[in-house]
Parts: C-alpha cells; structure tokens; sequence
C-alpha cells in the first residue's frame, strides 16, 4: 500500500473517531432538530449509535474518491467493505459483551465504537493491499451503498421497524419523539 494511502486511512481512523464522538451530542446542542437527528443519534438505542460510525467514515471515504482516486481507484469501494465490517462489529461486540454482562458498560460502549472504528480502517487497508494486483471493485457500486445505507438510516430514524436494535432501553423507547410509534406491549 502507498503511503499516502495510509496516511489517508490513518487520518480518516483519527477523523472519524473525533467527528462520531462530536456526533453523539450534536442532537441535543441543535435543540433536538429533527434534520440534525437523520445524521446524529437521536437517541441511546444500538441503531442510533451506529450513524457515529457510518456518516463521518462515509463523508471520510467519499473525499478519498475525490482527491486519491487516481493513486488509488478502489478507495471508495474498500472504505464502503470497512465502514460494514466496522457496523457489524458494532453490533455485534455490543450485543456480545452486553450479553454476558447482563447490562452495558460505557468503557466498554466507548471501546465498542472506537473498535468499529478500527475495524472500518483496517479493513479498508487490507482490501486495498489483496486487490494490489486483482480486480478492482467498482465505486460506483459503492456509492450506491453508501446512498442505500443513509436513505435507511433516515428513513429508520424517524420510522423504525419493532425490532431491538431500535430500541432506547434507557427510556423504553423507538424512533423519534416526534414519531413514537413501535414499542407496543
């Protein structure tokens, strides 16, 4: 891997790590603003948690397909592989721990996002340096997943299905205040 590569993949780690733990605030300090909320948590639920992640690594991946496309073509479609890798970790180290646990702990709910963090970059890296010398994958595929991924997370932020992963278990609630709709008893 070049080494402005990684460079770029070690400043969107630092870039997104920073912008995702500003990120989980700006709901609140924008006066709960219901535009504010597609992009940031609106609440504690597992879902709303994983914007932190997926918008600052996606705007990160997105200025890597405008300014090192040339030194390296695949880094929109290697960063949309990591930015999954680090959801799905997420999701599933939360659920993991919390499970065992029997509750959440916030040093280890910092350390989740911080490691999905990882993992998106990491990935990233490694997609690039096996692709070195193999097929490309296409960007425009993932520009198309990463369009995907934001439609449903705004569509799932004011309306999200009855499942877990949407529910606030700190107040029992899903979605938006101003949409409570799905926890049914």
């Amino acid at each position: 891997m070049k080494k402005e590569v990684r460079m770029f993949l070690i400043a969107g780690f630092v870039f997104t790590c920073i912008a995702g733990t500003v990120l989980h605030f700006v709901y609140d300090w924008s006066g709960q603003n219901p535009v504010a909320g597609l992009f940031a948590p609106i609440n504690e639920s597992v879902w709303e948690h994983l914007k932190l992640l997926f918008f600052p690594a996606a705007i990160w991946a997105v200025l890597g397909k405008l300014f090192i496309k040339d030194r390296e073509p695949g880094i929109l479609a290697a960063c949309t592989a990591g930015i999954l890798a680090g959801l799905l970790f997420i999701v599933s180290f939360f659920y993991t721990y919390s499970g065992i646990l029997g509750t959440n702990w916030l040093p280890l709910d910092l350390l989740t996002f911080f490691g999905g963090v990882l993992t998106a970059f990491l990935t990233a890296g490694k997609r690039l340096n096996k692709r070195a010398n193999g097929k490309r994958a296409r960007d425009k595929t993932a520009l198309f997943f990463l369009l995907l991924f934001a439609f449903v997370f705004f569509l799932f932020t004011y309306w999200p299905p009855p499942l877990g992963v949407f529910v606030d278990y700190s107040l029992l609630k899903t979605g938006c205040v101003i949409c409570p709709n799905l926890l049914k008893s």
